[in-house]
């Protein structure tokens, strides 16, 4: 804490220019004096302040001076100052791990496997006062409209892990959203594993099309040759009435051939016994 509030106070008042702790005025020096006993709590003694001044060596002066002119120093502290300047979403976790949530979830809720949307309205939602924290309602809505995006474009479903790094964005060592425990696991070597199950998701995604369209082919096929089956068995069914139809007609018309054999064959016995005579 001494060194901290001390470090501040001098990066504040100290002057850049100067190229040893010597080289500070005394006006300076007194100010921080009078800040540093502002600040706690020390008994008004001469060894204090001079405790006090000779809390930084001249080497480590010159190193800081030397540190804070450096260029890329400097922009990673603006880079720093940015990040900490961004609005910070709070959760509602506690001092309760993230995985142990989830564990609850799965056991309290009868969760199978609470995905990061679900993970995080359970971290950043109260139930007890009906509302979310700071920004986390529209970081949840983005969540879900990204992996629903995913899942509706028919390409491999996004893990956690790449949906936090899609909506949270990276962050090394760290997957954001998960909590402390899981592990970064985009690698290289990941994503090349990843564009080969998206290339198989793919190729098989057309095999199954072009089955499916097999299939219908088929279909249509045994459709049309049942139509033509039922077309060929109404024909000749109306053929076959129509037969009958003549067959009766016939039959009413014109004499049975039994019936001429009978009557041709009186007539001969008749003719016969006229010779006899």
């Amino acid at each position: 804490m001494y060194s901290t509030e001390f470090g501040i106070i001098v990066r504040q008042f100290a002057s850049l220019q100067e190229k040893s702790w010597e080289a500070v005025s005394q006006v300076a020096k007194e100010m921080f004096i009078a800040h540093i006993r502002e600040k706690f709590n020390l008994p008004e003694a001469p060894y204090v302040n001079r405790a006090i001044l000779r809390a930084m060596e001249e080497a480590d002066w010159t190193y800081l001076c030397n540190l804070w002119q450096d260029t890329i120093y400097v922009g990673k502290c603006n880079k720093y100052k940015a990040s900490r300047s961004k609005p910070r979403i709070h959760h509602v976790a506690g001092s309760k791990p993230f995985y142990k949530v989830k564990n609850d979830m799965k056991k309290k809720k009868k969760i199978v496997n609470p995905d990061l949307p679900e993970l995080w309205k359970e971290t950043h939602y109260s139930e007890k006062r009906n509302c979310w924290t700071d920004g986390s309602q529209t970081v949840y809505d983005k969540l879900k409209e990204t992996k629903d995006q995913s899942i509706e474009n028919g390409s491999v479903p996004l893990t956690d892990e790449e949906l936090s790094c899609a909506v949270l964005g990276p962050k090394p060592g760290y997957i954001r959203g998960l909590g402390h425990g899981p592990k970064p696991s985009l690698t290289k070597s990941g994503q090349a594993s990843r564009a080969q199950l998206i290339r198989d998701a793919e190729e098989a995604r057309e095999a199954a099309a072009a089955a499916e369209r097999k299939c219908d082919e088929a279909l249509a096929e045994a459709a049309q040759t049942r139509k033509n089956t039922e077309q060929l068995s109404e024909t000749m069914a109306n053929m076959q009435s129509q037969i009958n139809l003549l067959l009766q007609l016939n039959g009413r018309s014109m004499p049975s051939n039994d019936a001429n054999c009978s009557t041709n064959y009186g007539d001969l016995l008749g003719d016969e016994d006229a010779m006899e005579f």
